[in-house]
């Protein structure tokens, strides 16, 4: 026998029959990813230890798609819950807003107070008022006689008699009479009274309030006259109040009746003065002008006339 060696025997081709039985490369791809996805969705007791130790990149991408999407749906569930939470918090505001609401229209159909709610006003009405205070004079007389000199704090009451125009605007009499105490220790038996008597215009600020601020401009007539014991000894002052400005806060009780607090002052300017047992007045040597003030209380009473309602004219746009 020869050294050669035998030839190996030719290995046959497959043949196109046993080809075609193959699956395609893509489809044994798509079969081991569904494989693997089982495998992994299976618990890992069921899992062999090869195919769970080696899992192809397929498998595991399909798993983070799965995850993803599953992380998308769960917020996607949240969104959800917390938009219906916004919704109800929203129609929960809305409700107590619309409470609210009704309840300040409630509140604005409340009676006003006592002092806040409105009135008539008198209008072509007969006028009486009278008024009480403390009273006292300043400045000089003239140039030989001072106001101190001769009175010292007083009291004093007034008496007004006028026509209520209009709610806004009253015009009328004025007089008053006062008592002061006589200056100086040695006058102790001396009265020194006090008259005035003249005209002015008030006007009314807040006629149709319960609170009504009134101003009061006039002028007249001043006499001081010293009362000491003994006729001969008893002297007369004549002057002329220049001006009269007076500031009243009005509480009117109704449509007819009013009380508040007073204060006020005048200007007065002496010029004549006659002595007790002479027969004719002489003039003040170098007159001065010197001043009156007052406090206290007034009230007011209107009778007759109307009472009118205020009109409250609306503005269109």
């Amino acid at each position: 026998m020869s050294g050669r060696r035998p030839r190996a025997p030719r290995r046959e081709r497959p043949s196109a029959s046993r080809a075609a039985l193959r699956p395609p490369a893509t489809e044994k791809a798509v079969l081991a990813a569904a494989v693997a996805h089982a495998m992994l969705r299976a618990p890992a007791s069921g899992v062999p230890g090869r195919l769970a130790r080696r899992r192809p990149r397929s498998a595991d991408r399909g798993a983070r798609i799965g995850s993803a999407a599953s992380r998308r749906r769960e917020r996607g569930g949240s969104a959800m819950k917390a938009n219906t939470g916004f919704a109800v918090a929203a129609a929960a505001l809305g409700a107590l807003c619309a409470r609210a609401a009704s309840a300040q229209d409630y509140e604005g159909e409340v009676s006003p107070s006592y002092l806040s709610s409105p009135l008539r006003a008198p209008g072509n009405a007969l006028e009486l008022g009278v008024g009480a205070g403390y009273t006292q004079g300043f400045g000089d007389i003239g140039s030989e006689r001072r106001i101190r000199d001769v009175s010292g704090p007083g009291a004093g009451v007034a008496l007004k008699l006028g026509y209520r125009a209009t709610p806004k605007l009253g015009l009328g009499l004025t007089s008053s009479y006062e008592q002061y105490m006589a200056a100086g220790p040695d006058r102790r038996d001396t009265d020194v009274r006090g008259l005035t008597a003249g005209a002015e215009a008030r006007f009314h600020l807040a006629p149709f309030q319960r609170i009504d601020p009134v101003i009061a401009l006039g002028s007249g007539y001043r006499a001081l006259w010293t009362a000491a014991p003994g006729q001969e000894r008893d002297t007369f002052t004549h002057g002329v109040e220049v001006a009269r400005l007076t500031a009243t806060i009005d509480v009117r009780m109704s449509d007819s009746v009013a009380l508040g607090p007073s204060i006020g002052g005048g200007l007065n300017v002496f010029f004549l003065e006659r002595a007790g047992g002479a027969s004719a007045a002489h003039e003040v040597r170098g007159s001065r002008v010197n001043s009156f003030v007052f406090a206290g209380l007034e009230g007011r009473f209107d009778l007759g006339g109307q009472r009118v309602r205020q009109i409250v004219e609306i503005a269109r746009r």
